[in-house]
């Protein structure tokens, strides 16, 4: 408790740019230290063959939802394997089904290792450097921007090869190694739960309500609410029955109260509960729009499971979501390319994103409240069209076939 409460103070006093530089460079010390770290090869015969999937599979997150995703896939592919739960963070929830396979040993020959970057070494001490001794390591890692950093690819020394979710990410990991770098997509489901309705989060049954979703915790910048804020007050008039829903995690009073004076007069419900998944489907399900004007993302996997719950969506055209979204789908949103302009650690300055068209959003809310026939078009459309492109028998075939590969190495 002591721990937690100096942490709280030490965020607010010290501004969160400057706690992100700090721990950076801490950070990446330990990266330097891991890239000369000597990982004995691959020797089939020492384990029996099989998975250990380790990452922080009961995470309330995107991060954690990933992790879920690629074990359901795993699951499927008539391989042992085994779950070494890994965060670091004490909340667990969305844990159940997963229980029988979760061990504190790792058993088997392959380690696909479902942590981020920046949080490897905290894995290496946990485990101890040996775990990767004799195995195949594979990392699934998620990345937004087009370049990969360059401070990070000692990191890659110590795997056998990358899995990413998406091309775009793949592609910033090829600029930088020729250890294999393979694409493998999400199976996107969204499991909801159909008794809840909209009064059950406090919002109204008889408004047209927009979503928008982040986490304070996460880099703000790149997810870019305040333009959906901007777009949504071009769009309406303050006396419309229309609202916008801000779903945000770890906000604190200061963000909170900046947000209630740009919004004051409009009809905006905050709400800043962490739930379930089951839960947080359900209200993306009861949104009319969710909405995600992202400067970039490593997937977008909101966007895709409100794509799958009947939910249109407004998305920035740009990155790893318009593998799975297009013009028909989704009502995709122009953009100028541009410098970050100001170091957002792991973020550069002359790292370049995608500036979403404020107007062009504006103009897709407008249509979507006004034009029903448009509205129905599109959420068929993406519902269609997102089980297609994450397809989990297909990316099953994908999996298991490049696993059955590795059963031949030596």
């Amino acid at each position: 408790m002591i721990e937690k409460n100096i942490k709280t103070i030490i965020k607010y006093l010290i501004p969160i740019n400057i706690l992100r530089f700090i721990k950076y460079k801490l950070v990446q010390k330990k990266i330097d230290k891991i890239g000369r770290m000597h990982v004995l090869p691959y020797d089939n015969e020492c384990y029996p063959y099989g998975i250990n999937i380790i990452g922080p599979i009961g995470m309330p997150t995107g991060l954690g939802q990933s992790c879920r995703l690629l074990t359901d896939v795993v699951s499927r592919c008539n391989i042992d394997y085994i779950i070494k739960d890994f965060s670091v963070y004490d909340y667990k929830d969305n844990i159940e089904k997963f229980l029988p396979k979760i061990s504190e040993k790792l058993i088997y020959s392959i380690n696909l290792i479902h942590v981020n970057m920046n949080e490897i070494h905290i894995l290496l001490k946990r485990l101890g450097e040996t775990f990767l001794d004799k195995r195949y390591n594979i990392a699934f890692w998620l990345w937004e921007m087009e370049n990969f950093p360059k401070e990070w690819v000692p990191l890659i020394n110590i795997f056998d090869e990358i899995w990413t979710p998406s091309d775009f990410i793949s592609s910033s990991l090829k600029k930088v190694t020729n250890k294999p770098v393979l694409t493998m997509p999400y199976a996107v489901t969204a499991e909801y739960d159909a008794g809840l309705k909209r009064s059950d989060f406090n919002l109204p049954e008889d408004k047209f309500l927009f979503l928008m979703m982040y986490d304070s915790n996460s880099i703000r910048e790149r997810k870019n609410p305040k333009s959906i804020i901007k777009a949504f007050k071009s769009a309406f008039k303050k006396t419309q029955d229309v609202g916008l829903v801000l779903k945000i995690s770890n906000i604190s009073s200061k963000e909170l109260n900046e947000l209630k004076d740009i919004l004051k007069g409009y009809d905006i419900y905050f709400i800043s509960e962490v739930f379930e998944k089951k839960v947080l489907n359900s209200l993306i399900r009861l949104a009319d729009v969710y909405v995600s004007l992202h400067r970039a993302e490593g997937f977008g996997l909101v966007l895709a499971e409100a794509m799958l719950l009947g939910t249109p969506t407004i998305a920035t055209d740009y990155s790893s979501n318009t593998e799975f979204q297009n013009y028909d789908s989704a009502c995709m949103v122009g953009y100028d390319k541009v410098p970050v302009g100001r170091n957002i650690y792991p973020y550069k300055k002359n790292d370049l994103w995608a500036e979403p068209h404020v107007s062009e959003a504006a103009a897709f809310m407008l249509r979507l409240y006004e034009d029903r026939e448009f509205y129905n078009s599109i959420k068929i459309t993406a519902q269609k069209h997102i089980k297609t492109k994450t397809d989990i028998e297909s990316i099953t075939l994908l999996v298991s076939e490049h696993l059955g590969s590795l059963k031949k190495l030596s």
